[in-house]
């Protein structure tokens, strides 16, 4: 019983800790540095501030290594009526 917890729970780190294993892949369409928003499938978002960045290896980048054509899973705030602001963008290619 004891491992079967500890293994369903390394599991879910594993998930957790890699968005592109349950996220479908979404596409840059555009950036905008200045306004700080970013155009990802179609769907305008904010990036925040403390945005984090990661590569596929998820080794830190900096938000400016984002181009447009590139493949991305994200994290975003699901607040209603507002443009949804980004916490993690992870590059998948």
């Amino acid at each position: 019983m004891k491992k079967t917890v500890v293994t369903l729970s390394l599991l879910l780190m594993a998930f957790s800790l890699s968005p592109h294993l349950y996220a479908e892949p979404k596409v840059i369409h555009g950036i905008d540095h200045n306004k700080a928003s970013i155009i990802i499938s179609d769907t305008e978002y904010k990036m925040a501030l403390n945005m984090k960045v990661y590569n596929k290896k998820r080794q830190p980048l900096n938000r400016y290594a984002l181009k447009i054509g590139q493949k991305v899973a994200i994290r975003a705030s699901n607040q209603p009526g507002t443009v949804r602001t980004l916490a993690t963008i992870t590059l998948i290619e």
